[in-house]
C-alpha cells in the first residue's frame, strides 16, 4: 500500500466516503493526516487522474522535501534513485540527472552493477535529451562502460564505447573522442574473449597522437598504458618496458593515482619478462598501496592475485596462498567473476607441486568454468594447461590430449589470439615424453609452432621458456646426446634462477644430474642431484622429491653406495604411497602405477636400482 498525504483543504467528508468504501486506510492523525491506498492500482488510477501540471508540481514539491529531510544535505543511497524519479517527472532536469548519477555511483560502489547500468543509463538519456548537459556525457559513457566491464560483458562495454564515441564525433567533442578510443583499446589488448591486438594497437595509437595534440597528459598515459598491455602481450618486452616507462611518468607528474596504479600493475609482468625480479616486487607492492587507499576492490583482488602468481613462481607457496585466498574473498565479496578466475590462476599448480591430486583437479575445473564465464581467456587456458598436465603426469593421456583439443577449439571458436593459447600447445611433447611415447614427442614437438620459432618463444613467459627446454633435454636424453641435454638443462636453470623462478626448478636441475650420469660423471651428477633434493625441500615439491630420489638410488647404486640407493628408495616410496592416497578415482590411482617410473620405484629391489628411470623407454 502507498502512503498519502491529503492537501489541507482537501474535504474530510470526501476522505471519509473513501475510506468507507475501502480505498483508503487511515493511518494517523498527528502531527499530519496520512492515508494508505489499499492497493497500487488504486494509486495507479488516481495518479493518472491529474492533470499534467499537477503532477509536475507533485512530484517537485516530493523531491524537495526528500532533499530537506536529508540529514546534512546528503540524501542516503536507497533514496537517490527516488529522488532522480521525482526531479525527472517533474521536468527538472538538471537536478534529475544529478541523482540519476549519484544513484549509479552508489550502486557501482556496492559493486550492484545492474543496478548501477540502470541509474547510469537514465543519466546518460537525460544528459543527452534536449535542454540536456552535455558536459557530463562522456564521464557517464566512461562509468557505465566500467560496469560492464567488471561484470564480464565486454561486449556490451564495446558497444557503449562506439556509442561514445559516435555522439563525440556527431558533436565534435574530440576530448569524449579520446576517451572512447583509449576505452576500446584497453578492452582489445588485454587477453580475454574479446581481444584483438593489432585493432588495440591501432586504436591507442591513434589516441595517442590525439592526446598529444589536445594537450592531454591523462589521455596520452591512458594511449601508453594500452601500447604498454598490447607490447607485452607480443613479447615486445623492451617496447612494453618503454611506453610503461613513459606512462609512468606522465602519472607521477600530474598525480593521476589511478592510473599509474594501472600502469603499475602491468609493469609487474613486463618487469619479470626483463629479468628485473626485485623492480617487480617493488612495482606490485607499490600498486597495492595505492588500490588500498583508493578503496578500488576489484583491482586490490587483481593485485594480490598476481602477488599469488609470483609468490607460486618463486616456490613461496604459504604466501601464494594466502595472498589467493583475500583476492578470492573480495571477488566473491564484489561479484566479480575475472577476479575469482585470477584468484585461483596458480592454485591448481601448488597442489599438484604438493601432490594433492585431487584437489589440483578440482581447482583446475573451477578455474576453467569462472574464466569462461568472465571471458578470461588466459585464465581458462591456465586451467586447462594445469588439467592436462596433472592427467598425463598422472598417465591418463587420453583426458590429457582431450583437454588439448578443447583448447583448440576454444581457440577457433575465439577467432585466434595464439600466443595466448601457445602454452597448451607446448604441453604436448611433455605428455608423450611422461608417457614413455618419445616418438610421438619428438613429432609432437615439431610442430609445435612456439616450441621452434625463437621469435614466438620469446613472446611466452618464463614458465612457458622452462618447459620447452625441459622437453629439448629429455629429447635429447632419450637421443643419447648428453653433452646437448646438459647445456640445455643448465641454461634453462640459469633462466629460472635470473628471475627468481623456483616453480619446476627441482625438476630441471633433476635433468642436468641425469645427462651428468648419462655422460659418465657421477661425482658430478650426485652434487647436482644434492642440489636438486635441496631446492625440492626448499619449496615443498614433493612431486619432484620421490622422481629425485627414485634417481638418487639409482645413482648410488651405479657408485656402488648399496646402503644410500636402499635409503633412497625407500624416500621414494614412502612418498608415492602418500601420493596414492591423494587420489580418490580407482581409475587414475591405476594409470598412475602403470607409469614406467613409478612400476620401477614399487618392484625395484636392491639389484634392480640402476634400472630406475626417471624416462624410461616404451614398455
Amino acid at each position: 500500500m502507498t502512503t498519502v498525504e491529503p492537501p489541507a483543504n482537501f474535504p474530510r467528508a470526501h476522505l471519509a466516503h473513501l475510506e468507507s468504501i475501502g480505498l483508503v486506510v487511515l493511518v494517523r492523525l498527528q502531527p499530519e493526516l496520512e492515508y494508505l491506498f489499499r492497493h497500487a492500482l488504486v494509486h495507479a488510477a488516481a495518479y493518472s487522474s491529474l492533470v499534467k501540471a499537477d503532477r509536475r508540481r507533485l512530484h517537485q514539491a516530493a523531491g524537495e522535501a526528500l532533499e530537506r529531510l536529508a540529514p546534512g544535505g546528503a540524501p542516503a543511497a536507497a533514496t537517490l534513485p527516488i529522488l532522480a524519479h521525482h526531479f525527472a517527472e517533474a521536468g527538472d532536469q538538471a537536478r534529475a540527472l544529478r541523482y540519476a548519477t549519484l544513484a549509479g555511483q552508489a550502486a557501482a560502489a556496492g559493486y550492484a552493477n545492474a543496478e548501477a547500468i540502470h541509474h547510469f543509463t537514465r543519466a546518460i538519456d537525460l544528459a543527452r535529451a534536449p535542454g540536456g548537459a552535455p558536459e557530463p556525457v562522456a564521464a557517464l559513457y566512461l562509468q557505465r562502460g566500467r560496469v560492464y566491464e567488471l561484470s564480464a560483458q565486454d561486449a556490451a562495454a564495446l558497444a557503449n564505447y562506439a556509442e561514445l564515441e559516435a555522439w563525440a564525433v556527431a558533436g565534435g567533442h574530440r576530448r569524449a573522442l579520446l576517451a572512447a578510443l583509449n576505452a576500446r583499446a584497453t578492452i582489445y589488448v588485454r587477453p580475454s574473449a574479446a581481444a584483438n591486438p593489432a585493432l588495440g594497437r591501432a586504436l591507442a595509437e591513434q589516441a595517442l597522437g590525439l592526446a598529444r595534440e589536445l594537450g592531454d597528459p591523462a589521455g596520452e598515459a591512458r594511449a601508453l598504458w594500452n601500447l604498454l598491455q598490447q607490447a607485452s602481450a607480443q613479447g615486445q618486452i623492451g617496447l612494453a618496458l618503454a611506453h610503461g616507462d613513459q606512462a609512468l611518468a606522465l602519472t607521477r607528474a600530474h598525480d593521476l593515482r589511478e592510473l599509474q596504479a594501472y600502469v603499475l600493475t602491468d609493469l609487474v609482468k613486463v618487469l619479470f619478462q626483463a629479468e628485473q625480479g626485485e623492480r617487480a616486487i617493488a612495482v606490485l607492492a607499490e600498486a597495492a598501496g595505492l588500490w588500498r587507499e583508493l578503496g578500488t576492490l576489484n583491482m586490490l583482488a587483481d593485485n594480490l592475485s598476481t602477488a599469488s602468481m609470483i609468490s607460486a613462481m618463486a616456490g613461496r607457496y604459504p604466501a601464494a596462498l594466502a595472498h589467493s585466498a583475500e583476492a578470492a574473498q573480495i571477488a566473491h565479496q564484489i561479484g566479480n567473476l575475472w577476479n575469482q578466475a585470477y584468484a585461483l590462476y596458480m592454485v591448481g599448480t601448488i597442489h599438484f607441486e604438493h601432490g594433492e591430486f585431487d584437489a589440483a583437479l578440482a581447482v583446475g575445473a573451477r578455474a576453467e568454468q569462472l574464466a569462461r564465464q568472465a571471458g578470461f581467456a588466459e585464465g581458462e587456458n591456465q586451467a586447462l594447461f594445469d588439467q592436462a598436465m596433472i592427467y598425463g603426469y598422472l598417465g591418463d593421456l587420453p583426458r590429457a590430449l582431450a583437454l588439448v583439443e578443447q583448447g583448440r577449439a576454444r581457440l577457433i571458436e575465439l577467432g585466434g589470439v595464439a600466443s595466448v593459447w601457445a602454452p597448451l600447445e607446448l604441453i604436448v611433447p611433455m605428455l608423450y615424453l611422461w608417457n614413455s611415447r618419445p616418438a610421438a614427442a619428438q613429432a609432437a614437438f615439431a610442430l609445435c609452432q612456439p616450441c621452434q620459432d625463437p621469435a614466438e618463444l620469446a613472446r611466452q613467459f618464463v614458465l612457458t621458456q622452462a618447459v620447452v627446454a625441459q622437453i629439448r633435454v629429455r629429447l635429447a636424453l632419450r637421443a643419447g646426446d648428453a653433452a646437448a641435454a646438459l647445456t640445455q638443462a643448465e641454461a634453462g636453470a640459469a633462466a629460472l634462477r635470473r628471475s627468481n623462478v623456483h616453480l619446476f626448478l627441482p625438476d630441471t636441475i633433476l635433468l642436468a644430474a641425469q645427462a651428468q650420469r648419462a655422460a659418465g660423471d657421477l661425482a658430478a651428477a650426485q652434487v647436482t642431484l644434492a642440489a636438486a633434493r635441496a631446492e625440492a625441500l626448499e619449496i615443498g615439491s614433493r612431486r619432484a622429491g620421490w622422481e629425485i630420489e627414485a634417481e638418487r638410488a639409482r645413482l648410488a647404486a651405479q657408485r656402488g653406495d648399496l646402503a644410500e640407493a636402499q635409503a633412497a628408495h625407500a624416500a621414494a616410496r614412502a612418498t608415492l604411497d602418500d601420493l596414492f592416497a591423494q587420489l580418490a578415482d580407482p581409475g587414475l590411482q591405476a594409470v598412475f602405477r602403470r607409469r614406467s617410473i613409478v612400476r620401477a620405484v614399487l618392484l625395484a629391489r636392491p639389484d634392480s636400482y640402476p634400472e630406475i628411470q626417471h624416462d624410461p623407454p616404451d614398455a
